[in-house]
């Protein structure tokens, strides 16, 4: 990540001037009607939704139980750490006097409208976080004003599937929140303090150890980089590697602690998984990338099918024609041979993921995803140019990161790609304002197409009384 020195301002500053005053007043106004929307939405759908849904029917009833304190009995079907249902219990309970009245029915100290305001808060949390950060990455870089950085971080927090699931109990916006602290924190210099938070993280979603490794090895890394150029590279790598781990270890000691406490977890468990394992084995799934690559093109076009960033390629390939052949090719192998389709993919029709297969991906004699790797190959390229303000060692640990926290996974889940997604798009600079306005416009207009789909446009099964409803 960014080194920032620990000057860095943590908050933003006192405003002072009469540009500031404005900015101020500007923010106000749009805290104001930013959080009112989400009020708005909130009602609408838990008036709409008011029983728990999908998912959210497992977690709804595990943190139910821990609501009235059974903390023993545990639903074999859910797959990821008890953290939601800890940091809810520890949100909802003090105030559960408020609105249960003494009740000891788990459904009154926990109701599904209150589990689901618990999101709402980490919500709330993210977008400010996301706007600390990127003050923390672009304060000095040309052209970048702190009304761009404002627009950035709504935008950001609009990103539809995480704003989706803002609304519903699921794990993304905790393991967000905790990210995103972790993140701060690094840019801070303060690793200890973000390893600690990031383990936080790891009890909402164990793929979040990723992003730990991410910042952990960069950390450590830019202390031996830096002591091998303070050596003017008369000494061997191999040597400056075994004369930093002291000063490594001094930095990271924190990270090192969660890796090995996380590496016992899994010795213990068997696996990175901790229920439903059955469904959810490892694979070498390389197409998970270009199905993110695809998602990239959607969410960041504005950001990624400009004039200068095609004109730029066009330049590239004309000098590169061997590299951008030889990805070419190996993309074609992977979406080949290296495309695995997971049974829930193909047996839910309330996800959209199961119509983009089975109309855009899989749909049959079509021609489609002949002219989809070409299109891969300029994303993948926009992917890294846009990254430019990053060092070469930057890159491509998060490169590597992000095929880490893909390739294992069979099934085709856009809430997957979120830490990558997010983390990508904090780190592009945000100085275009037309492409952050018709980012943001894109993530209003597909927010409402899917909760209209979400809410209103309901379908039954012909087995089942339920009402269905589509989504993420």
């Amino acid at each position: 990540m960014a080194t920032v020195s620990k000057s860095t301002v943590d908050a933003p500053n006192a405003c002072s001037s009469p540009e500031d005053r404005k900015f101020k007043k500007i923010v106000v106004v749009t805290s104001i009607g930013y959080v009112s929307a989400l009020l708005a939405i909130f009602v609408l759908v838990n008036e709409e939704v008011p029983k728990a849904y999908m998912d959210e029917e497992f977690h709804v009833k595990q943190a139910q139980k821990y609501c009235v304190g059974n903390f023993t009995s545990w639903d074999p079907k859910i797959t990821t750490p008890p953290g939601l249902y800890v940091i809810t219990l520890g949100f909802l309970k003090p105030f559960s006097e408020l609105y249960a009245f003494g009740e000891e029915d788990a459904a009154r100290i926990c109701p599904v409208f209150m589990l689901r305001f618990t999101n709402f808060v980490f919500s709330c949390a993210n977008t400010y976080l996301l706007y600390l950060i990127s003050q923390q990455l672009h304060r000095y870089t040309p052209r970048v004003s702190k009304l761009k950085l404002l627009l950035s971080s709504l935008s950001l927090s609009t990103f539809p599937v995480l704003f989706f699931f803002t609304f519903l109990y699921y794990t993304d916006a905790g393991s967000l929140f905790f990210l995103l602290v972790m993140y701060f924190y690094h840019n801070n210099e303060h690793q200890w303090i973000a390893a600690l938070l990031g383990s936080v993280s790891l009890l909402y979603r164990q793929t979040n150890i990723v992003w730990l490794f991410f910042l952990a090895s960069y950390s450590a890394l830019k202390i031996v980089q830096s002591n091998f150029e303070r050596s003017k590279r008369k000494t061997k790598l191999l040597s400056v590697v075994f004369t930093s781990i002291p000063q490594i270890m001094f930095i990271c000691w924190a990270y090192v602690i969660v890796g090995f406490i996380f590496l016992a977890f899994v010795i213990y468990n068997n696996g990175i998984v901790l229920g439903d394992k059955s469904a959810h084995k490892a694979v070498f799934h390389l197409t998970q990338v270009l199905y993110f690559f695809g998602f990239l093109s959607c969410f960041s076009c504005p950001w990624i099918f400009t004039k200068n960033n095609v004109k730029s390629f066009i330049v590239y390939t004309i000098r590169n024609p061997t590299k951008v052949l030889l990805v070419g090719l190996c993309m074609a192998l992977a979406a080949k041979n290296m495309t695995y389709v997971h049974p829930y993919l193909l047996a839910d029709n309330r996800h959209f993921t199961f119509y983009i297969w089975r109309r855009i991906i899989a749909r049959p004699n079509s021609i489609l995803p002949y002219f989809y790797i070409p299109l891969c190959i300029y994303i993948a390229w926009c992917f890294v140019y846009l990254l430019q303000r990053k060092d070469t060692l930057w890159k491509w640990l998060f490169c590597t990161c992000l095929c880490i926290s893909l390739v294992p996974q069979q099934l085709l889940e856009f809430r997957y790609f979120i830490p990558a997604f997010i983390i990508w798009r904090l780190n592009i600079q945000p100085n275009s304002s037309v492409s952050l306005f018709l980012e943001f416009g894109l993530n209003v207009c597909v927010n409402a197409i899917a909760f209209y789909l979400f809410l209103f446009y309901t379908f039954q099964w012909p087995q089942s009384n339920e009402t269905q409803r589509f989504m993420w």
